[in-house]
């Protein structure tokens, strides 16, 4: 009977280390994959970061063109209303 018990525990036991092993290579497993993801997720967000901060050089650099331009624009009109001439149609002929 004392055989058979030790018999027992020896399977028992052998069972036990071999569930043992395959947890221990699935949580390396596991450790190894959350690794990879954690570092593709700093990488990913120091590029997020550069494309927002590139994207908000590009509007305001957009915004600054546009305020140079409706400037430019603003100095064409006033020229224009100071030579009110410009504005008759060639054809028209004074009396």
């Amino acid at each position: 009977m004392r055989l058979l018990c030790k018999e027992y525990a020896d399977v028992v036991n052998k069972c036990i280390r071999e569930e043992n092993l395959q947890l221990r290579e699935s949580l390396h497993e596991k450790t190894e994959a959350l690794d990879l993801l954690v570092t593709e997720n700093q990488t990913l967000k120091t590029q997020l970061e550069d494309v927002t901060e590139k994207l908000k050089d590009a509007q305001t650099e957009n915004k600054n063109l546009i305020d140079r331009w409706m400037l430019e624009k603003m100095k064409d009109a006033e020229k224009l209303n100071e030579v009110p001439h410009l504005h008759l149609p060639f054809f028209f002929v004074p009396t």
